[in-house]
């Protein structure tokens, strides 16, 4: 009897054991629980809309020791690609699970929108022309791609989006800074909150860290483009900067937690 007994205990003991364990599977955050909460948020066939507005122009900048010798240019270079480079590497990183769609933004809108400094003023604009796609287009979430702006160190200038400057001063450079200096912003699809939104990560090191305050590398002073429109043409910027938005993207999309959810679809 005493033996039935200690038996009868042994069994409830590992029975609540494998109880708790099966609790803590089903119940904790990757667990079967969770996966079918997640799935359940993220009903089957929706997707990941991405918005990209900065593979249009390539910025030709000099800063001069006096304001006479400041010139900027605006070189078109979608022939480039940086666009759907962007949508790529979300792709890459939300994975396969879930449908990545590039959504169109009018050059002309991006155009009459001028210079801007602060992500708040291209919002507006944005999100209008997403929430006019909604119906068709119907992704879970978008992300927006857009131009920031900061300032360049020890001026009164700005620079933002990609492009390549050079300051004129008293010392000699053995290279200038390519820059891709970007904002990524998450909105929920059905309610158009803006679920986060996050400035490029620049690199731990850059031969420029102290002046240029976003990703960046050095390129030698044979690759400046001269006159500016050469830009368009230049194959060693073209590569330079695919790369540098490529390496950018994939620094910054691990810290982009709101698209997280998509790779348990």
């Amino acid at each position: 009897m005493l033996k039935l007994a200690i038996a009868f205990v042994g069994a409830m003991a590992a029975a609540s054991v494998l109880a708790g364990c099966a609790g803590n599977f089903d119940g904790g955050p990757g667990g079967a629980a969770g996966a079918r909460d997640q799935q359940a948020a993220w009903p089957r066939g929706s997707c990941i809309g991405v918005l990209s507005t900065i593979g249009h122009s390539f910025t030709v900048k000099t800063i001069g020791l006096m304001v006479f010798g400041n010139e900027e240019k605006q070189v078109a270079i979608d022939s480039w690609g940086i666009d759907n480079l962007v949508v790529n590497r979300i792709r890459a990183h939300i994975g396969s699970q879930v449908t990545t769609k590039r959504i169109a933004y009018p050059k002309e809108a991006l155009n009459s929108q001028g210079r801007r400094g602060l992500f708040a003023e291209y919002e507006g604009p944005l999100k209008t022309h997403l929430q006019a796609l909604a119906p068709s287009e119907r992704c879970a979430r978008y992300v927006v791609v857009a131009r920031r702006d900061t300032d360049y160190t020890g001026t009164n200038q700005t620079i933002g989006g990609l492009g390549i400057v050079r300051h004129t001063s008293f010392i000699t450079h053995a290279t200038f800074p390519l820059y891709s200096i970007f904002t990524l912003t998450v909105f929920d699809g059905t309610n158009w909150t803006r679920l986060r939104s996050l400035p490029a990560v620049a690199a731990d090191q850059g031969p420029y860290m102290g002046v240029v305050r976003g990703p960046h590398v050095g390129i030698e002073t044979a690759g400046w483009p001269d006159p500016a429109e050469s830009a368009a043409r230049s194959a060693r910027l073209r590569q330079a900067t695919s790369e540098l938005v490529s390496q950018t993207l994939d620094r910054t999309l691990p810290y982009l937690r709101a698209l997280e959810s998509a790779g348990s679809m």
